[in-house]
Parts: structure tokens; C-alpha cells; sequence
């Protein structure tokens, strides 16, 4: 069996931070998690399956973790918000070849759009003209079904408004950490390696 040195992110470590006199049962349960989920990796590497079609049955996985979530009404993001599509997502690279599978092809006009984005800083970001995702269509993802997992767990439970950092003076996001989904981005880090930036993984793919 493969064996790996697992990643573990700052919000994950926040949130082992955060459960104080619970904090050698959570970190227990970290480590079981991880290695169940190494051992169907491996598992399905066994059986030729690649790692862009493993990361789409994580995907499902996630799903479900918030399907069962029991504080959804904590959450500010509603369908047609979209001002985190405005800041920068850093995605594996197996993530854009599954995006890629979904919508068959990216235009001229899109390749032009990920070039503009290559490199700005995290502030820079939401002001530039071209701030937008490439794939927000009308205010709406327009790849919603094979989004990637930074979209998946970004859960804004402020005001949406202050979310806009063209208008909002107080440009502050406060983002609810799902434990579980935690889990999985790290263990896929761990397995994948680290990810970059959407527009560099797009480009990385010679589109042009």
C-alpha cells in the first residue's frame, strides 16, 4: 500500500485548535479518516481509475456532507451571489481537466480572460475589470456541477453584502470551516500535491 505524508491546512488546524479539551479525540479522528480514505484511493489506483475521476467521487462525498449539514441556515451564500467568483481559487490541476471533460472546450475569448488573471495578488483581485470567473455566466456558475472543492467549502456566513470589496467599506469575510470537508481538501493535498492557481491550471492544459 502506498503510504503518504498527510498535509494538513491552517483551517484545519484552527478548528484542532478550537476544540480545546476535545483536542486528542478530534486529532484521532483526523488520522482515521485520512487513512480510510488512503485506503480507497489506493484501492481505486489498484484499479487503473485516474485521479481526476477519484477526485469527482469526492466530490459526491462532499455533497452529501452537506446535504446532512444541520446549520445551513447559518449560511449567507444563496444561488445567484457571486461575489466570491471575483477572488482568486487555487484548484488542482486534475480539477481543470474535469471542468475541461464537462464543458468540451474554452474559447479564445476565456484564454484571453485567464491570461489577465495570471499572477494578481489577492487584493488586486476583486477590483480589476476582469475579476470575474471566467466560468460566471450572468451572475450564476455556470460549471456548478464540477466545481471545484475551494468552491464546495466556501461557506460566507456574514452579510453577503460586505462581501463586495468594490463597495463594502468594511471588506471583512467570515467563513464557516466544515470539518469533514476540511478533511478531504487536505487529504487530497496530500495525495495530489499542492494546487495553483485556476487560471494557471487552465493554461498549463496549451488550450491556445
Amino acid at each position: 500500500m502506498k503510504q503518504i505524508e498527510y498535509k494538513i491546512s491552517s483551517n484545519l488546524v484552527q478548528i484542532i485548535e478550537n476544540s480545546k479539551e476535545q483536542k486528542n479525540l478530534l486529532i484521532e479522528y483526523i488520522i482515521q479518516q485520512f487513512d480510510e480514505y488512503l485506503i480507497k484511493w489506493n484501492e481505486a489506483k489498484d484499479f487503473g481509475i485516474s485521479n481526476k475521476y477519484i477526485v469527482k467521487a469526492f466530490y459526491r462525498i462532499i455533497d452529501e456532507i452537506w446535504d446532512k449539514h444541520p446549520n445551513k441556515e447559518s449560511i449567507s451564500c444563496k444561488k445567484g451571489c457571486s461575489f466570491c467568483c471575483h477572488i482568486n481559487v487555487d484548484i488542482f490541476p486534475e480539477e481543470a481537466e474535469i471542468i475541461l471533460d464537462e464543458i468540451g472546450m474554452i474559447d479564445k475569448e476565456q484564454i484571453e480572460h485567464l491570461k489577465e488573471q495570471i499572477g494578481l495578488d489577492v487584493m488586486e483581485r476583486p477590483l480589476i475589470k476582469n475579476s470575474a470567473c471566467v466560468f460566471l455566466k450572468s451572475g450564476q456558475c455556470s460549471i456548478y456541477d464540477v466545481r471545484p472543492i475551494n468552491c464546495r467549502k466556501f461557506f460566507v456566513i456574514n452579510n453577503p453584502l460586505e462581501c463586495d470589496a468594490t463597495k463594502s467599506e468594511n471588506h471583512f469575510i467570515q467563513i464557516q470551516c466544515i470539518l469533514d470537508m476540511e478533511i478531504i481538501h487536505c487529504f487530497l493535498a496530500s495525495v495530489l500535491g499542492n494546487q495553483i492557481g485556476m487560471s494557471e491550471a487552465f493554461l498549463n492544459l496549451k488550450l491556445n
